[in-house]
């Protein structure tokens, strides 16, 4: 008798990752440290790989801060009639 061992799961075997409506998609806001700038830089959940790529490479749009120099959350909102 043989023994049947399922194999590691690759990214060949693996099965596909369900699609997500973007409706269901939540954005993650991000905000440079040194400008103030603000902007969504991905929409959650996504498969955990390709954003910790994302976060890692992020760069500020305005100013061109490094990933080091960016923080989570959404900026907060001034009010304008104040």
């Amino acid at each position: 008798m043989t023994d049947h061992l399922t194999p590691a799961a690759t990214a060949e075997n693996a099965p596909p990752a369900p699609t997500i409506p973007a409706s269901e998609k939540s954005p993650l806001w991000v905000q440079c440290l040194d400008c103030g700038h603000a902007w969504v830089a991905l929409y959650a959940p996504m498969e955990l790989g390709k954003a910790a790529s994302l976060l890692r490479n992020l760069h500020c749009q305005n100013c061109g801060a490094s990933a080091s120099r960016i923080s989570f959350g959404q900026p907060a909102q001034s009010d304008a009639s104040a």
